[in-house]
């Protein structure tokens, strides 16, 4: 059973947001931060942004040993289509050629009765 909680483990500023002040202010304290092995990169999903719950629940997967890429997956679901549709063709293929020779075969048997 995966217990996932949603942690508040980072603190991020926007610096668009930030004034030219704030920003020297952002700066020191990283510069006095990142040495001894913060978060130098990382990746933010702002709350309002489409991909927010997709991403929560990527995060809920991965925690739980259960992260699957969805783009391979997407990748792979296309390729089996793909599949499928040729199984379709040929197997369309198949049955109009025995149709037609069914069809054949009752003209054959309606002259054969005349």
């Amino acid at each position: 059973m995966n217990n996932f909680k949603r942690e508040n483990r980072y603190v991020v500023f926007k610096r668009k947001n930030l004034s030219h002040a704030q920003g020297k202010v952002l700066h020191s304290i990283e510069s006095e931060l990142c040495p001894d092995g913060n978060v130098k990169e990382c990746l933010v999903v702002e709350h309002d942004w489409p991909c927010y719950d997709a991403a929560w629940n990527m995060i809920v997967k991965l925690s739980a040993g259960k992260f699957s890429d969805p783009y391979a997956e997407i990748k792979q679901l296309r390729e089996r289509v793909k599949e499928l549709e040729k199984e379709k063709e040929v197997a369309s293929r198949f049955h109009k050629e025995h149709y037609d020779i069914f069809k054949r075969y009752e003209q054959l048997r309606k002259e054969q009765e005349q």
